[in-house]
This record gives C-alpha cells, sequence and structure tokens, in this order.
C-alpha cells in the first residue's frame, strides 16, 4: 500500500501520543483517520473540488507528485477521514511541517486544504481531523500550528482549540 508515510514510522510516533490514535473517536466503528493512498485519486480529488477548482489531472500527472510528495514524507502528510463501510472519504487535511532555525531550530505546523464533504459536515468529523492534525503537530515537535481561513469560518477553527491571531496576505498567480 503506497501511502505518504511509512506504516512503521507512523506506529511507532502515534504510540507516543494516546490522543492522537484514530480509534479514540467517538466514530471509531464508522470512521477512520489515515494517510492518503495512491490509490485514492478519485475520491480525493472530487473531496478537493468541494473546496476550491482542481483542474483536469491525468494518471501520471497524479502518480508523478503522488511519489514526490511520499519523498518529502518529513514535512508533507495528506491526512483523510474514510467512513469504513463504503470507503468514501469524507474529509481531509494537509500537515505541511516548515522547517525553522527560530525557538531552537524548531518546527511549525501549517495546516492546509481542509475540507468536509458536504453531506457529511456538522457531525463533528472536520473537528476530529484537525485535533489529529494537531496532534500530529505535538508528536512532530512543532511549536505551533497555524492556519488559514475564511472569517465565516473562524468559529470552527476556535471550537478545535485554535485562536485567531493574525492577519494573512496573498498574491496568487493566475
Amino acid at each position: 500500500m503506497n501511502c505518504l508515510r511509512s506504516k512503521s514510522h507512523l506506529q511507532k510516533e502515534m504510540a507516543q501520543s494516546s490522543t492522537s490514535n484514530s480509534s479514540d473517536m467517538d466514530n471509531s466503528e464508522q470512521y477512520q483517520i489515515r494517510l492518503l493512498r495512491e490509490a485514492d485519486k478519485v475520491k480525493y480529488l472530487a473531496l478537493l473540488s468541494q473546496l476550491t477548482t482542481v483542474g483536469e489531472i491525468s494518471d501520471d500527472q497524479w502518480k508523478e507528485r503522488f511519489e514526490e510528495l511520499s519523498r518529502m514524507n518529513d514535512t508533507y502528510e495528506i491526512w483523510v477521514l474514510e467512513e469504513k463501510s463504503t470507503s468514501n472519504l469524507v474529509a481531509c487535511a494537509t500537515l505541511l511541517i516548515e522547517k525553522k532555525f527560530i525557538h531552537g531550530v524548531s518546527q511549525v505546523g501549517h495546516i492546509e486544504e481542509v475540507v468536509t464533504d458536504s453531506a457529511y459536515r456538522g457531525k463533528g468529523l472536520g473537528k476530529k481531523l484537525i485535533t489529529h492534525l494537531i496532534d500530529r503537530a505535538k508528536i512532530l515537535k512543532c511549536y505551533k500550528v497555524i492556519l488559514d481561513c475564511k472569517e465565516d469560518l473562524i468559529p470552527f477553527y476556535a471550537s478545535c482549540g485554535m485562536k485567531q491571531h493574525a492577519v494573512s496576505a496573498a498574491v496568487y498567480f493566475e
């Protein structure tokens, strides 16, 4: 099974934290949190399309990017929440780890591309996934976790334990 991080490496890290294991979820019989797999292409891209424009991605492009990200497994983790009975991907989020010189050569976790399938919203699944990523950042010794979001999503992220801290700026190259 081709995942973005080795299973044995993850099991060792997850054993260090009792709060990060997906079996702790209230819905553990119905859902599991796991890393994105190469075979998830269609389901993952359909889920991302509920967040933003994805575009046409060929199988070759998918495979090349997936392999590239797999080689960056110390800085890039794409997590999905899967419904066990249907194998549907119902939520996803990415954790990027930025290496820093500050704070004693520490690192910062960035949460990106967070989306819960519209049919599954309001069930606490997005919150469980965000909590999982925050716990992962702790395990990976990040000194903070940050994300950018639209203003109307601030209450959701506050419910996940995050606080509004700063304003972001961007330049988009279209």
